[in-house]
């Protein structure tokens, strides 16, 4: 088990997950991070196939205030089997505002907001970035990918996971924070407000990169540069017969 569920020293943790400390509706502010007066609601499934190679998760949720539906959120998880020592995951998350526009703001002097991993394990992490391992903690810190590794219960060695922020990324690359009690968020928009508006939809994508054992810089930019020429990938259009 790689991830926390609400644990004890910071209950608004929540595994993978995406929140934002100041969301911005109908003149009000709310917290997802917190879930303080907005929440998040599945609606219904999208997709669900699978097969020998991956599984693809799609669901529909709408971000609620009370009773009021304020914003449509469309998820897809591509889950590819495990290959080896690792496994991929890639994630795109839409937005869009229903009636009137929503602004979304990470925490002030810090940037917590965005795309956030919480570790379960409870052994010393090793914070891996394009610089190399981080001795401190991050903030604000303009990143395209991290890696957080620790030693889990049964395991014979470290694992870890990184997250991969797509180069087409708004505002790329996002501000970082880092904490070594084991925690990555790719923060986006960051300390600057973004506004969702209805008829817009904003898109982001990751890739999340699990692995068996330590990974060094040079290996973890190997995998990022693979996953950076796979974005770049384009179908030719087939003739119309």
């Amino acid at each position: 088990m790689l991830t926390a569920d609400f644990p004890h020293d910071h209950d608004h943790h929540r595994g993978l997950f995406w929140a934002w400390p100041h969301v911005g509706a109908g003149g009000a502010e709310y917290s997802l991070w917190t879930l303080s007066g907005i929440r998040p609601h599945f609606e219904h499934w999208i997709e669900k196939p699978r097969g020998l190679a991956a599984a693809v998760l799609g669901v529909q949720n709408g971000w609620y205030v009370g009773d009021q539906r304020v914003v449509e959120e469309r998820v897809q998880l591509l889950v590819y089997a495990a290959s080896g020592n690792d496994r991929t995951i890639e994630i795109e998350l839409t937005w869009t505002a229903v009636a009137k526009e929503v602004s979304l703001r990470g925490a002030e002097g810090k940037g917590f907001g965005g795309l956030n991993l919480r570790f379960g394990s409870e052994s010393q992490t090793v914070i891996t970035t394009p610089a190399g391992q981080a001795a401190k903690n991050l903030n604000l810190a303009s990143l395209a990918w991290a890696d957080l590794t620790a030693q889990f219960r049964g395991a014979p060695a470290r694992s870890g996971l990184a997250i991969f922020v797509d180069p087409a990324h708004p505002g790329f690359p996002p501000t970082w924070i880092t904490r070594h009690y084991r925690f990555l968020g790719a923060g986006w928009p960051g300390i600057k407000p973004v506004t969702l508006r209805p008829g817009e939809p904003a898109t982001v994508r990751y890739r999340i990169w699990i692995h068996r054992g330590p990974a060094d810089p040079s290996t973890l930019t190997r995998v990022y540069d693979g996953y950076t020429l796979s974005r770049k990938v384009t179908w030719p259009e087939q003739p119309e017969s």
